[in-house]
């Protein structure tokens, strides 16, 4: 059984030694239709740095040797490259009018532009666009763009006019269809009802914390390696979801207002807190839960930039706010559940927190210091 253990947190510390964008990614990225007057359309995309997929190395690192080695290649390699990428993202979208899918090409909008002398040049730059021709007497468009790890806030712009359509559309997902006028005009989907929004917000929450918030899973997971009894731990972790739900609505309304280069660093160290706590101390302190608290109001902070980039539908703030805080809730108490199931029976054994406390423990905090300094240097 003590191999079983042992075996787990290997599996464990394998996983939370993955790169770091799993640190605290949602990949939502905001995709623009443009619908021209002369049937034309463009659809903008900026998933991340193009440049990065180029030269094969993680997005906002130092990129001037890598380009060096880059521009190394023989020609004909360097374009063979730039090729295989246009052509996954050429079909990372699927445009279809009533149904039928339209061929699409693609360009890069930020290619050869000229930078300041001495600054990292650029390739193809951090966005890109698929264009096509909208088939005449078409009545009904919808699109779906590519599968995992990407959500999209879709924007549909009308030549000469404001925004007249968004919808966020979950990866692999299609859009609802809507309906094109022989002017070109779009006539706006009915809105989903307040209990689609409330199901959608539910998952949106569930889905940052499993499994695209391992940072959020390893403070809860630090949360469990202390605190043996059950109610204790389910009362630090409602506090550090009653924190961040204070900051998150604070943070979404624009009453706080923190840069992400601050407050992910913060978040990956409130982590190593907590890791190193539980190396330090064998019972849970009194001032744990107001710790926890105050962590929860650092990582709502985190959890804003989410809905900041999703948007909260019209009419609808308080409950998509609040549904978004339950799936955050039941993601965390499945992370609780989970450690439970897996370790929770051994946790009254006397080599419990030789073998399982304190190696876990270590474990978290290295990876945790491992994200601040990636955060702090590296963005």
């Amino acid at each position: 059984m003590k191999n079983f253990i042992q075996n787990s947190l290997c599996i464990l510390a394998f996983l939370v030694m993955m790169p770091g964008a799993w640190g605290h990614s949602f990949g939502i990225t905001e995709m623009q239709v443009r619908l021209e007057n002369d049937g034309a359309f463009e659809i903008w995309v900026k998933p991340y740095s193009l440049d990065s997929i180029i030269l094969e190395i993680p997005e906002g690192y130092v990129k001037d040797e890598a380009y060096a080695l880059f521009l190394e290649k023989p020609e004909s390699e360097r374009a063979d490259i730039i090729e295989q990428v246009g052509e996954y993202f050429r079909n990372s979208a699927v445009v279809a009018f009533d149904d039928v899918p339209v061929e699409l090409s693609i360009a890069y909008p930020d290619q050869g532009m000229e930078v300041p002398e001495g600054a990292v040049p650029i390739m193809l730059g951090e966005q890109f666009v698929l264009k096509g021709n909208v088939p005449e007497g078409a009545k009904l468009m919808t699109l779906t763009p590519m599968p995992e790890p990407y959500e999209f806030v879709m924007m549909v712009v009308v030549e000469g006019e404001d925004v007249v359509y968004e919808e966020f559309i979950p990866s692999g997902e299609p859009s609802v269809p809507f309906a094109l006028t022989a002017e070109m005009d779009i006539v706006v989907p009915e809105p989903k009802s307040r209990g689609q929004v409330i199901a959608q917000y539910i998952e949106l929450g569930f889905v940052h914390i499993i499994p695209k918030g391992l940072d959020h899973i390893l403070f809860v997971f630090g949360l469990f390696l202390l605190t043996v009894k059950l109610k204790p731990l389910l009362w630090q972790v409602t506090a550090f979801t009653l924190a961040h739900t204070v900051t998150l609505a604070m943070a979404t309304m624009e009453i706080v207002q923190l840069p992400a280069s601050i407050v992910e660093p913060l978040i990956a160290l409130s982590i190593v807190y907590v890791a190193v706590e539980n190396c330090l101390t064998e019972k849970l302190t009194k001032w744990r839960p107001a710790i926890v608290f105050g962590f929860g109001l650092l990582h709502g902070l985190g959890f804003a930039v989410v809905l900041q980039e999703l948007g909260l539908p019209e009419g609808r703030f308080m409950s998509s706010l609040i549904s978004f805080n339950v799936g955050v809730e039941l993601g965390q108490l499945s992370v609780v559940l989970v450690a439970f199931l897996v370790l929770g029976w051994f946790r009254h054994k006397e080599w419990y927190r030789s073998r399982v406390t304190i190696p876990a423990s270590i474990g978290v905090a290295l990876v945790a210091l491992y994200w601040t300094v990636e955060r702090v240097f590296f963005g």
